[in-house]
């Protein structure tokens, strides 16, 4: 314990003797006790008192309404004698004060309160600066001003930690959070957004240092001396773990705690993402060793900016929360950034502060609440007082219970057990982990002030068994009686010698008084028997009697003087017996009750009134009974009825007294019967509607379909139940139908000739089988349709029953027509049709005014004049071994005029340069034989050319240049011509 704790401690105890007869040394105000996952904690209450008592209690009052739940007034010691207490109290969350009285001789003669004492949560911070914070940094030392955030105000460079207070604060602005932080930060925020959400009080300490990174944590915590590698940031031997060790060791002990708030990473930037791992896991591992506690929960935020993002930290400790048990996922603060939240890129201020509260108090959800376990606060250390009392010299031993492995006494010595006579001690040991312990200080004194007292007798010592004589000590306070009783006055019932003793303050002991001797005379033996139970039946009756028949007399207060008597009535009957030789009287009493008569009326568990089917279940109302008597001769406590009757009972009880008659009327209504009529079912298809009814009128219908009323509409197939009910209430059985729809027609499309193609720019007609209805996707209501275009059809179709089918699709495709060909000369008798583009499977029809040719060719030969028209055409081959020909329209007219003078044959060009000729004649002619003529007569050239339907080609080339006749000759046709070869 430190030493400015116990001066303020001993400054206390000064000044307190004056004010008042008992003193609050533990706890300590705005002391914050960590509170269990029930919302409980057990916590040590200890002082000292001035004046003897007979015990101390203590209570705890919410110091505002709704901040706690007050509890009873709690013993905390019986017949105190050391001069101090320690006891404890269990307490549910709240901010309370703490109320002490003591209590002499029934009377409460010593009171002390302590101001605001917490059950709530308790957290160690640590980790490097955004953990520590600095008041350089905008809003760092802003605090909050909720009075239920509590710290210890103190920081020292060099820690020490035999200077650490106990003295706890509001965290208010520019407080310091012990051991180790000096400025709120953003703890005091955090702190208020708690109390705000749980309730309850919230308790930091600070464990942080700036610019460590994780391995400097990990190697401290195995004892290392960084002074010299970091002089920078470490004053201390062992920091910066130190300070969580202490924070564990010297605080936590008595308060207790719920986790680790851990922000660190932001100098691990070169910290390869196993090695922070390993390096905060040991850490953690040490914190659980020095604390006693291997779940020692930590919550770890995801904190790595500086300013740049480090996922190798990330991701380390993202590692640390789900492979580590107790170890739980904090905020992730590197989402805090911008000028308006870190003012250099890495520490918070302003806002940042405020979101990185925010951050951590998302973090502490209920889920984390619920599944860390905390560390219980232990009880403080108790003392043992032991008076050694010699002659006038007084002095006193006090020891520790229990094995440590260190003790330090605030007088210097280090046993577990020290000699005084005058003064305050105390005491701090450790155990062998290390964790430290205090008692709380105790006052002795060497003037005990005791006297050896006397006794008072009140009232004579010699009496009749049963009654009393008054015995009283001159001294109030500190009795101890030889019957063991401890009050200034004491009431003796028992025969024997009596003293008293009378204890100091400090359990000194006076010597005894002198012996006061009582003496009881015996009464006679006197007890009351009955031949049964004295509560009876009505009607019934019961003997009472005394079982003392020696030189003794009778006095019942009925007036009867004999040792029996036999009664019927309830009432208190006692018996004087009265022993004749010493005068002494025994009185007893019997109460005798009249029991009341069983009251039960018949209970039905349902309705008595029901259908056919059902039944109830009567029974008599109240508890079991030992007999039962139904007029049906049942001889059970419940019957199952299921046919009208009116049915009664008796019943007994356990004590056989019979209840009057009960009667109950059963009625049973029967069923009605009802069928479903179907109307319709011939035309039922989709789109049609039957109609559904029951077969007779009644109260209520209930259709699975929901329906309620005597005939529904159905339009769709379906399983329908219908169950009636009558004007009792009685449902029919449940009668059933299967609707299922008629099959519907099929729709059946056709095109021209078969074919579901046509010629681009024609019609076509498409139509249905015969039907009572078409329905075509054009809008049309015909059996037949023509249409224009491409495209997919589609087709419904209704019956006479007016079911319809479903739409039937018939996909129609055109052809592209061929181009209007261009008629022009071919030759002296030739005409040409020629369509642009040329496709070699186009074919041609000609027309001579207005009649058809027979030709398909794009040459025809023209024999006559007149005017001739064409158009080409095209085939089509289609599925099925089906065709479709298109036909172009036909051209514009052309007029054919023969050439003036005609004889039916053509050459050309004539006259002619090389022989080289073209021959037509006017009809097609066979077999023609062709001879050339000088002007002479004489034969030049002769040939035969099979075909002359179409022009061909004539070599003369070996003619000389001069004039010839030609000559043609075939069956049925013979001409000439003159040409002249150049």
């Amino acid at each position: 314990m430190t030493k400015r704790f116990w001066l303020g401690i001993l400054f206390c105890l000064k000044t307190f003797l004056c004010v008042s007869q008992i003193q609050i040394t533990y706890p300590v105000s705005r002391i914050v006790f960590q509170r269990d996952n029930n919302n409980q904690a057990q916590i040590s209450i200890a002082g000292n008192y001035f004046q003897n008592l007979d015990r101390i209690e203590a209570r705890m009052v919410p110091v505002w309404g709704g901040s706690g739940n007050e509890t009873s007034w709690n013993t905390i010691v019986n017949s105190p004698t050391t001069g101090f207490f320690n006891g404890q109290i269990n307490v549910s969350g709240g901010w309370y004060n703490l109320e002490v009285r003591g209590v002499l001789n029934g009377n409460i003669v010593a009171t002390s309160t302590l101001d605001r004492v917490g059950i709530g949560e308790v957290f160690i911070v640590a980790g490097q600066s955004n953990a520590q914070g600095d008041a350089v940094y905008s809003g760092g030392g802003t605090g909050t001003n909720d009075d239920r955030v509590s710290c210890i105000d103190y920081y020292e460079n060099f820690l020490n930690e035999d200077n650490l207070p106990f003295q706890f604060s509001q965290l208010g602005n520019f407080k310091r959070i012990a051991p180790y932080n000096y400025v709120p930060w953003f703890w005091g925020r955090l702190g208020e957004m708690l109390v705000q959400r749980l309730n309850v009080p919230v308790l930091f300490y600070g464990a942080a240092l700036g610019g460590i990174g994780s391995s400097a944590w990990r190697r401290s915590s195995g004892g290392e001396d960084l002074r010299r590698e970091l002089s920078t940031f470490i004053a201390v031997p062992g920091m910066p773990y130190r300070a969580m060790k202490a924070s564990l060791q010297h605080y936590a002990t008595r308060t207790g705690v719920r986790a680790v708030l851990w922000q660190q990473g932001e100098s691990d930037d070169a910290t390869p993402q196993a090695l922070y791992y390993d390096n905060i896991r040991t850490v953690i591992e040490k914190s659980r060793s020095d604390a006693q506690k291997g779940d020692l929960a930590w919550v770890i935020a995801r904190s790595s900016a500086n300013p740049t993002i480090h996922p190798n930290v990330i991701n380390a400790q993202n590692q640390l929360t789900q492979s580590i048990h107790a170890v739980f996922t904090g905020p992730e603060t590197d989402g805090i950034n911008g000028p308006e939240n870190r003012n250099d890129g890495v520490h918070f201020h302003n806002q940042g502060l405020d979101r990185a509260a925010q951050s951590w108090a998302s973090s502490l959800d209920n889920g984390f609440f619920s599944n860390s376990q905390p560390l219980s606060p232990k009880p403080i250390l108790g003392i043992n007082l032991t008076c050694n009392k010699s002659g006038s010299n007084i002095s006193y031993r006090l020891d520790v219970s229990g094995g440590f492995s260190n003790y330090r006494w605030n007088t210097g010595e280090g046993s577990n057990s020290i000699n005084v006579s005058n003064g305050t001690f105390n005491v701090k040991v450790q155990d062998f982990a290390g964790n430290t312990f205090y008692s709380q200080p105790v006052n002795v004194s060497n003037n005990p002030q005791n006297n050896q007292p006397t006794i008072s007798v009140n009232g004579s010592t010699t009496f009749c068994e049963g009654g009393t004589v008054q015995l009283s000590s001159n001294i109030s306070g500190g009795n101890l009686w030889s019957n063991g009783e401890r009050s200034q006055t004491i009431f003796a019932r028992l025969g024997g010698n009596y003293t008293v003793q009378n204890f100091s303050l400090y359990g000194c002991a006076s010597n005894s008084t002198n012996t006061v001797g009582v003496n009881v005379l015996p009464a006679p033996f006197n007890t009351i028997s009955s031949d049964k139970s004295p509560i009876i039946c009505p009607d019934d009756s019961v003997s009472l009697s005394t079982n003392n028949f020696n030189d003794v007399s009778y006095r019942w207060n009925t007036n009867a003087t004999t040792s029996k008597i036999i009664v019927k009535k309830a009432g208190i009957y006692e018996i004087t017996v009265k022993d004749n030789k010493n005068g002494c009287e025994n009185r007893q009493t019997i109460n005798v009750e009249i029991r009341e008569r069983p009251k039960m009326t018949i209970f039905a568990d349902t309705t008595t009134t029901f259908c056919f089917g059902g039944s109830v279940n009567l029974s008599p109302t109240g508890s079991n009974y030992s007999e039962y008597i139904w007029n049906t001769g049942a001889k059970n406590r419940e019957i199952n009825v299921k046919t009208n009757g009116n049915y009664s009972l008796k019943v007994k009880d356990q004590f056989g007294c019979l209840s009057d008659l009960a009667t109950r009327e059963v009625i049973v209504h029967p069923l009605p019967i009802a069928k479903i009529v179907a109307t319709g079912l011939e035309k039922f298809c989709e789109g049609n509607s039957i109609k559904l009814s029951s077969s007779i009128q009644t109260a209520k219908y209930q259709w699975n379909s929901g329906q309620i009323d005597k005939e529904i509409t159905v339009s769709k197939p379906d399983f329908f139940t219908l169950q009636v009910q009558d004007n009792n209430g009685c449902n029919s059985k449940i009668d059933t139908l299967q609707l299922k729809y008629i099959d519907p027609p099929a729709a059946i499309i056709t095109g021209d000739g078969g074919l579901n193609t046509f010629c681009q720019g024609n019609t076509f007609t498409i139509s249905s089988q015969p039907a009572a209805k078409y329905t075509w996707s054009t809008g049309q209501i015909d059996q037949k349709i023509t249409i224009n275009k491409a495209g997919i059809y589609t087709l419904k179709i209704k019956d006479e029953n007016n079911c319809e089918s479903k739409t039937t699709p018939f996909e129609v495709f055109t052809k592209e027509k061929p181009p209007i060909p261009n008629i022009s000369i071919a030759g002296t008798y030739e005409l040409e049709a020629r369509s642009n583009p040329i496709n070699p499977d186009f074919f041609y029809e000609w027309k001579y005014e207005n009649e058809l040719y027979k030709s398909v060719q794009n040459i025809v030969k023209a024999s006559k004049r007149g005017d001739y028209l064409a158009r080409s055409g095209i085939k089509y081959s289609l599925q099925n071994n089906n065709s479709l020909t298109c036909h172009s329209d036909y051209s514009t007219s052309f007029y054919y005029n023969l050439p003036t003078n005609d004889t039916g044959i053509s050459l050309y060009p004539n006259p002619n340069p090389d022989g080289n000729f073209t021959i037509e004649t006017r009809e097609e002619i066979t077999n023609a034989t062709i001879r050339v003529f000088s002007l002479n007569g004489s034969l030049i050239y002769s040939d035969i050319i099979p075909d002359l339907k179409t022009k061909k080609p004539l070599n003369l080339t070996s003619l000389h240049g001069g004039s010839y006749f030609i000559r043609i000759i075939s069956n049925d046709f013979s001409g000439s011509k003159k040409i002249i070869m150049k």
